[in-house]
């Protein structure tokens, strides 16, 4: 198991630890649906635009930082298992160190305990 794969099952699991509490959970479980199959990861790019799109929406409304956290961990996510296609036109290398702050920022703000986002994250 290599470093995308072990990456994309901590991804995933912090998926799993969000699923109940987003507003938007057709987009989180399509985005979800793509970083679970690898030969899906190409259509992270499509995916992010719509990410990014409804991100823009929510800031142009004003302050919902629940939603902002959500969108920017997707965002995030697709951006970091896209870059793992081998892609000509990758996203910022810088990608994959975003996740976790943007799950802990996501966690505090719906009540979730920090150490759930850990444990998520944990190797074993």
């Amino acid at each position: 198991m290599g470093y995308e794969a072990a990456a994309q099952q901590q991804i995933l699991r912090l998926f799993v630890l969000f699923e109940s509490h987003v507003d938007d959970s057709k987009l989180h479980s399509s985005s979800a649906a793509i970083i679970a199959d690898r030969a899906k990861w190409s259509q992270a790019k499509g995916q992010f635009t719509k990410v990014r799109q409804r991100l823009l929406k929510v800031e142009q409304k004003g302050l919902d930082r629940r939603a902002s956290y959500h969108l920017s961990f997707l965002e995030e996510s697709l951006k970091t298992v896209f870059n793992e296609t081998g892609s000509n036109a990758p996203f910022d290398s810088i990608s994959p160190f975003f996740v976790v702050p943007l799950a802990l920022q996501l966690a505090s703000e719906i009540g979730l305990p920090l150490s759930d986002v850990q444990d998520a994250c944990d190797y074993s």
